[in-house]
């Protein structure tokens, strides 16, 4: 009917106008859209693009990556991705890579070929365990692993030695990896686990190391107090509680026991 040939032909030129909006801006924002998979339109253009946010859709897979050479940021949050597949490994350019609230249950070892990666949010998925080629991703100084079911964390995470921000809370780990104070860890989230020990070194190596939370684990406060660097430790801590109190971002202060620093937010 005439009725449908016009409302065809408006759909297709506002697609036309969706693409070239892609194409001139080189970002996709595609959140909330109720998508099943990433259109193929995108796709095609997607050598163009710089940022991709396909957050809070209905998303299971994903699709070939190869076309995306210059994409920096990718956002994938609250959708229905189980496998991070080698694709992943495709994205040479890219800086951020959310992957929140999902289903995912593995990832390729390719992640490692994301050399200029610096933030990933793997947080809230049903990860078992995580690739050791997260330790080829030099570049890497934010990563959230936390509310999964992690037993372990790959040793040769300890070469990314910019990691300054590590969530890991709300996990099965029993024990923090020795090669972690290579680290330059700024902030270590270590809440809802098994641990019983840290490594000796943590607080002697890590001369930036300013939050440390540990509660509701087998470790004692006073276990931490008498590790090495711990004296150092605790003026830097209480050193940046003080400024938050004089710029007025606490009401008070608290001591160790209480993790007064859990409103300070990590990365976004």
């Amino acid at each position: 009917s005439c009725f449908e040939q016009r409302h065809h032909g408006q759909m297709s030129r506002m697609m036309s106008k969706r693409i070239e909006h892609w194409e001139i801006t080189g970002v996709a924002g595609l959140r909330t859209q109720r998508l099943k998979a990433i259109p193929r339109d995108l796709v095609d253009v997607g050598d163009h693009l710089r940022v991709v946010d396909a957050a809070d859709n209905f998303i299971s897979v994903l699709p070939d990556l190869g076309t995306f050479i210059r994409l920096q940021k990718l956002i994938l949050s609250n959708n229905r991705i189980s496998v991070i597949g080698p694709d992943v490994g495709q994205l040479p350019e890219l800086r951020v890579l959310l992957l929140g609230n999902n289903r995912i249950e593995s990832i390729s070892t390719l992640i490692g070929k994301l050399e200029k990666l610096e933030v990933l949010d793997l947080s809230h998925n049903k990860l078992k365990s995580l690739p050791q080629g997260l330790g080829k991703i030099l570049t890497l100084t934010n990563l959230n692993v936390s509310n999964n079911q992690l037993h372990e964390l790959p040793v040769r995470v300890g070469n990314c030695r910019d990691l300054a921000y590590l969530d890991a809370t709300n996990n099965k780990l029993q024990a923090i990896p020795e090669e972690f104070c290579k680290c330059n860890l700024q902030t270590l989230l270590l809440d809802h686990n098994s641990i019983s020990f840290l490594p000796s070194r943590l607080l002697k190596t890590c001369t930036n190391l300013q939050k440390l939370t540990v509660h509701n684990n087998p470790i004692q406060a006073s276990d931490i107090e008498a590790m090495s660097g711990y004296i150092e430790f605790e003026k830097r801590r209480v050193g940046k509680y003080d400024k938050l109190i004089q710029g007025g971002g606490m009401l008070q202060k608290e001591g160790f026991e209480e993790g007064v620093d859990r409103e300070v937010a990590g990365p976004s």
